[in-house]
């Protein structure tokens, strides 16, 4: 969808909100500011954008109640992200899916609402990204990937193959995952780590070959 000439709000403040502003000045989107959880962040200036309230305060409230409000969820952890969904769900503004123009997303892929794709990301046909998932730079989705909610693929990391990733897992930086694996809900594979099997949910695989850890 084309919203360049729609001005977007962005959530967050850290690294992630940068890369966002980034996309959106590449994308030629206009940003009118953004949103934080911190109070005493309020009326400053972020890469000369105005941080123009706090979630939950009146000024932002007072934007999010608006149905032409286009919000981007610039937060890097998964948990974070999925409490920023629930608590927007009563809101009438939309967040929105953000793709960087160098990003190369097959015709064939299917990238979830309220994801953002960062520079250099590729993700091959028949894929699907999961909604509110960040797929940093650099990162290789293979064909016939299914990736769930709330996903975090670190930059350089290679996904296989068919590979299933299920709901609030990260992918470390650099990390490599073997076709055909499924890695189990909310997991964590630490960078640079090579999986060559199946992970469970829940717990922390790192090296190479990847063993569970934690």
């Amino acid at each position: 969808m084309d919203y360049s000439k729609t001005p977007v709000i962005i959530i967050g403040t850290g690294a992630e909100a940068r890369v966002a502003l980034d996309i959106c000045n590449d994308l030629d989107v206009l940003v009118y500011g953004f949103l934080t959880e911190d109070q005493e962040e309020v009326h400053q200036e972020l890469n000369d954008i105005l941080i123009v309230g706090e979630l939950g305060g009146k000024d932002a409230e007072s934007l999010l109640k608006e149905e032409n409000t286009k919000l981007i969820l610039a937060v890097k952890e998964g948990e974070k992200r999925q409490e920023l969904v629930e608590e927007l769900s009563s809101k009438r503004a939309d967040i929105i899916t953000l793709v960087h123009p160098t990003a190369s997303v097959s015709q064939y892929a299917q990238i979830g609402n309220g994801t953002l794709v960062y520079p250099q990301a590729t993700v091959h046909a028949n894929s699907m990204v999961g909604a509110y998932s960040l797929v940093m730079a650099g990162v290789t989705i293979a064909p016939d990937v299914v990736i769930g909610e709330n996903v975090t693929i670190e930059a350089g990391a290679v996904i296989g193959a068919n590979v299933v990733i299920e709901d609030e897992c990260v992918i470390g930086a650099g990390a490599v995952i073997q076709p055909g694996l499924t890695i189990g809900r909310e997991s964590l594979i630490g960078a640079g780590s090579v999986v060559l099997t199946d992970v469970p949910e829940n717990v922390t695989v790192f090296g190479n070959p990847a063993q569970v850890v934690g």
